[in-house]
């Protein structure tokens, strides 16, 4: 299981791409819940209408991690391998593999490119990834409205 902060990080990154692109969530938790070291509890299911930006939202903890660690390099070099161990990542693959929305083979270039477009708003957006995990690390579970301003600054 990842320390603390790398898991602040990690559950940061998910809710600051969540803010980013608009998909709400009503808490973010570094506490482990049995199934992950954290996690952020959306209002909507996954949908196959906003896919683009379920699985941006779904690896942006993974790249969160990466740019907070300094592994992002390891993570962008073997990215299917590296995202499929992660919880959330598995999941969105899952559902990709069960729906068939994309091919099998089709699914690590899905991730890359989720990956890419995760790091570049991320990096545009670290000081509100910085606040966020600040915050998970002192409070443990932060509201979504709460989180919300805490990004928003």
């Amino acid at each position: 299981m990842p320390d603390e902060p790398t898991t602040a990080y990690h559950e940061a990154g998910h809710a600051v791409m969540a803010h980013v692109l608009g998909k709400d969530f009503k808490t973010v938790s570094i506490l482990p819940d049995g199934v992950g070291a954290g996690r952020i509890d959306f209002k909507a299911p996954v949908s196959e209408r906003s896919l683009e930006m379920e699985s941006i939202v779904a690896v942006a903890g993974v790249a969160a991690e990466g740019l907070a660690t300094g592994r992002l390099s390891v993570i962008l070099q073997d990215t299917p391998r590296y995202l499929i161990i992660a919880d959330d990542v598995h999941r969105l693959t899952s559902y990709l593999l069960q729906t068939g929305i994309v091919a099998e083979d089709d699914i690590p270039a899905f991730l890359q490119r989720a990956v890419m477009d995760a790091v570049k708003a991320l990096r545009a957006n670290w000081p509100a990834v910085e606040a966020l995990a600040k915050a998970l690390l002192k409070e443990k579970t932060i509201s979504g409205s709460s989180a919300r301003s805490i990004i928003a600054g």
